[in-house]
């Protein structure tokens, strides 16, 4: 099975990998600090039940998504940017197109990735004096928990 860790660093590498056209933030953590655009993983929660013998561990991501608050037509359209089903951006092109994260499945057992929807859209905070705007992206992995 992949660990966590390792799950939340394959996540945010699918991502950085794919989204390439511009400098993009992208972290498997919550940063206390973020230089906009910027991508935090962050764990929403997990069920470990999904079938017997431990054969499918569900992790379920939130993936903020943070830009800089300028007009609000402009902040909103760099954000649809990132949630678009495909497209130079698109961080769901980029789990549809990689759904195993580049983990190898053949040491740590299936890995399946898949965006489940927008959990959250709009709203803003400020962080070190620069107001942000940001979605919440659902993205759920299923493992193989009882691959060792």
């Amino acid at each position: 099975m992949a660990s966590l860790s390792r799950i939340k660093k394959a996540l945010a590498a699918t991502i950085e990998d794919h989204v390439t056209v511009e400098e993009l933030n992208v972290f498997d953590y919550i940063p206390d600090l973020i230089q906009t655009p910027a991508v935090c993983i962050d764990l929403h929660n997990s069920k470990f039940d999904g079938a017997m013998n431990r054969g499918d561990d569900m992790w379920r991501f939130n993936v903020y998504i943070v830009v800089q608050r300028r007009s609000a037509d402009d902040s909103q359209g760099e954000l649809d940017d990132f949630l678009e089903p495909a497209g130079p951006r698109s961080i769901r092109e980029a789990i549809f197109n990689n759904p195993n994260l580049g983990i190898d499945e053949s040491v740590h057992g299936f890995v399946s990735a898949f965006p489940t929807g927008v959990h959250e859209y709009g709203g803003g905070y400020r962080d070190a004096r620069v107001d942000v705007v940001g979605a919440i992206l659902r993205v759920e992995v299923h493992t193989d928990g009882s691959k060792l």
